[in-house]
């Protein structure tokens, strides 16, 4: 309960600081960065975002064994794509025409997340790290 509420006062206080004050001129907080630094952060978000563009290029490179030619492999890309996409745009959709029950819904998590999460979500972890490792012990004395 102690680190629950010392984090809910560090967050309020971030959020506050972070608020925008009306006495404050909107350019004042505009800084430089530098562009070996840009470059860095650009490369370091491509790094972050490899796995998770694996199992389109899995994709590209089975369609490429199929000698398709260009429209109906340009059609069968933009057919992914779109199928790839659709969840998101279902969830917008969705949460555009219930928005005050996802909103309540989000509410009701984060509660419970900032009430149990700093002892369920370590609990979690060790439970799942136990498990992979037993399972590597039966799959390296057993198999």
């Amino acid at each position: 309960r102690r680190i629950n509420k010392k984090f809910s006062e560090i967050l309020s206080a971030h959020i506050e600081k972070c608020e925008p004050e009306e006495k404050k001129d909107p350019g004042s907080n505009i800084k430089s960065v530098a562009p070996l630094a840009l470059v860095m952060l650009g490369m370091f978000a491509v790094l972050c975002e490899i796995p998770t563009s694996l199992p389109y290029f899995a994709f590209l490179a089975a369609l490429l064994q199929f000698e398709l030619s260009f429209p109906i492999l340009l059609g069968v890309l933009v057919l992914y794509n779109f199928l790839f996409t659709l969840p998101l745009y279902l969830m917008y959709i969705l949460y555009l025409k219930c928005k005050k029950k996802v909103d309540r819904l989000y509410h009701f998590l984060n509660d419970r997340l900032f009430r149990y999460g700093t002892i369920l979500l370590p609990v979690l972890a060790a439970i799942i790290g136990v498990g992979l490792i037993l399972h590597a012990g039966y799959t390296l004395y057993f198999c």
